[in-house]
């Protein structure tokens, strides 16, 4: 068959832990040992959903490609700061706004800014 269903054997060890599958697999050597058999020899690789150093660990481990951004391109470009500069970028129009706040006096400032800069607010 060409889909195989695994559960790590770990997975039940860490239950008040939220940990992405890839972090549970590098503690379950069968699985990953099962991975490896039924993907050698095979076009095969990972797809995460936000890419972090144990989906790489893993990729590794298993020696498959990982479809995905490196870990801090995938963090820059998660946030809602980072989706503005892509459509920035891109040309896109956006509506005023603030981002990459980190102190309430970035706050009043960037407020301060964005009232002044458009009264239309």
């Amino acid at each position: 068959g060409r889909v195989h269903f695994i559960t790590p054997e770990q997975v039940g060890k860490f239950p008040r832990h939220h940990m992405s599958l890839s972090t549970v697999l590098l503690y379950s050597t069968r699985s990953l040992e099962r991975l490896r058999h039924l993907t050698a020899g095979r076009e095969a690789y990972i797809v995460p959903n936000v890419v972090g150093g144990d989906d790489l660990a893993v990729a590794d481990m298993l020696d498959l490609p990982l479809l995905g951004p490196e870990p801090e391109t995938s963090q820059l470009y998660s946030s809602k700061a980072g989706a503005k500069r892509i459509f920035s970028d891109a040309g896109v129009s956006v509506p005023p706004s603030a981002s990459d706040i980190f102190s309430m006096e970035q706050l009043v400032e960037q407020l301060a800014s964005l009232v002044t800069n458009d009264l239309l607010i």
